[in-house]
């Protein structure tokens, strides 16, 4: 046998060798993206078709991957184009099999295509912080090295020879090939631009807003002029209203109602995003239960209708912090800081009124004016922590700590919870305000209830926080 034959012969395994491994590649990952993308297609038209809801599987697949649930059009364009991509794949990986001219377009097209869908795929992965995030990112590196070195062996022209690519470029290139050239351009531009958007949109991408200097103004309303910044017309159906009307003075303010016959809560939007701000309002409360057994406050750092803190008074005198968060197709409400009365009464208290709540009118505060029934909230916000004042008093928290729940006892928490002044979490670093107005478990919903709000100031916050110093209170 001579040394040419033998480098022939050599040259040959090595051609089906990569032929062989590129076979591999497009199968296996034409085949997951393209049942990816049909499962999608079908958990998405499936209900309509079949009539069977498929929520609970929806809900359920992407718990178990993610921990949440992504049900937005940018997921069905995502499986419509893998199962576009995938079945092309699996085309390519046929082609290969075949060896005629059409070979050696198919698996350049395909590598270029596999390439950027793993890519895509490891983005979104990140993205979505799935479980298992590490070994994934592994297998998909691996194998996006691995179609970019079959891609550089397809260019060489003992290759291009061998699956017949210079005999398909004496002639004119095949239509086809420059359309799936284009498609895949544009399917990949299209969806990396959509998520891109869309990621913004929801602040999964956050577009730092930027930092206002320390009592610089942001915002200023008394609700007599410019208020076309807040959603009041989503705040208002049959049983909720949110509309802006004078006092007795004839001074505008917002006001917030619920009929006997809500069943639940209502808030309104101011329609700009905050990141670090002081924020301080007068609320005044119109109508309630005769015990004033209410909830009504201030919402911040707001995405959507699932993601955002609220911190709730009560006209008897209490006030706590909540956390909503998204899970599954409904909100978790994570008690930061359970309700506590703002001033402890003592023995005479319901009998002498000796010790007043700091938020008004409180349970046997008399009304006389208008004044007894006020109270100014202030929100500082200031790189993720959080600190809560009520007519110029520091409120403390009690947060959870190594304990399940929130918990006072006397003056403090109970062991294992933390008794400060301030809350860090890093969760939510920016978005809107709102005003809210609700119900307790313990409410009378024969009564409306309607507040009012007003003289909404907000400024850039302090970097230091004048609070009391306190440490974490171990009670026996």
């Amino acid at each position: 046998m001579t040394t040419t034959s033998m480098g022939l012969r050599r040259l040959e395994r090595s051609q089906n060798l990569t032929i062989g491994f590129t076979q591999l590649i497009f199968f296996f990952t034409g085949l997951l993206l393209l049942l990816f993308g049909i499962l999608r297609i079908a958990l998405e038209f499936g209900e309509t078709l079949t009539g069977v809801n498929n929520d609970a599987l929806k809900s359920g697949i992407a718990n178990w991957f993610t921990g949440e649930t992504y049900t937005t059009p940018l997921v069905l364009l995502v499986g419509i184009l893998s199962a576009f991509v995938g079945y092309g794949l699996l085309w390519a990986c046929a082609a290969l099999g075949a060896k005629e001219p059409p070979a050696w377009s198919a698996g350049y097209v395909g590598l270029i295509a596999t390439a950027f869908s793993l890519t895509s795929i490891a983005a979104i992965l990140i993205w979505l912080e799935v479980r298992f995030l590490l070994i994934f990112l592994l297998v998909l590196l691996l194998l996006i090295v691995a179609s970019v070195v079959l891609w550089l062996r397809f260019n060489q022209a003992d290759f291009r020879l061998a699956l017949g690519a210079e005999r398909i470029h004496r002639q004119s290139p095949p239509t086809y090939v420059w359309w799936i050239y284009a498609l895949i351009v544009v399917g990949l531009t299209v969806l990396v631009v959509l998520g891109i958007v869309y990621a913004i949109l929801t602040d999964v991408i956050e577009l730092n807003i930027g930092d206002v200097p320390e009592g610089e103004l942001i915002y200023l309303t008394t609700f007599d002029a410019f208020n076309d910044e807040w959603d009041i017309e989503n705040a208002t159906d049959s049983y909720t209203s949110a509309v802006i009307e004078p006092d007795e003075l004839g001074n505008n303010r917002l006001v917030i109602n619920l009929t006997p016959e809500a069943e639940q809560g209502v808030f309104t939007l101011l329609n700009r995003k905050l990141r670090n701000f002081d924020l301080r309002l007068t609320t005044t409360q119109l109508a309630s239960d005769p015990l004033h057994d209410n909830a009504f406050g201030v919402i911040f750092g707001y995405r959507n209708d699932e993601t955002y803190y609220q911190f709730q008074i009560s006209g008897d005198g209490y006030y706590r912090l909540l956390k909503i968060a998204p899970n599954g197709d409904s909100n978790e409400v994570e008690i930061i800081s359970d309700w506590r009365l703002t001033t402890a009464p003592d023995e005479d208290f319901e009998i002498n009124n000796t010790n007043p709540t700091i938020i008004r009118p409180g349970s046997y505060n008399p009304i006389n004016s208008v004044q007894d029934a006020q109270n100014e909230i202030r929100v500082i916000v200031r790189d993720q922590k959080f600190a809560f004042f009520v007519n110029g008093v520091p409120l403390p928290l009690c947060l959870k700590g190594t304990r399940r729940t929130s918990m006072w006892v006397g003056e403090g928490c109970v062991e294992g919870n933390i008794f400060t002044y301030t809350f860090e979490d890093p969760d939510y670093r920016q978005g809107k305000i709102g005003l809210f107005v609700d119900r307790t478990p313990t409410s009378d919903p024969s009564y409306p209830v309607t507040i009012a709000f007003d003289n909404i100031v907000i400024v850039g916050s302090p970097e230091q926080l004048d609070l009391p110093s306190i440490e974490e209170i171990e009670l026996p």
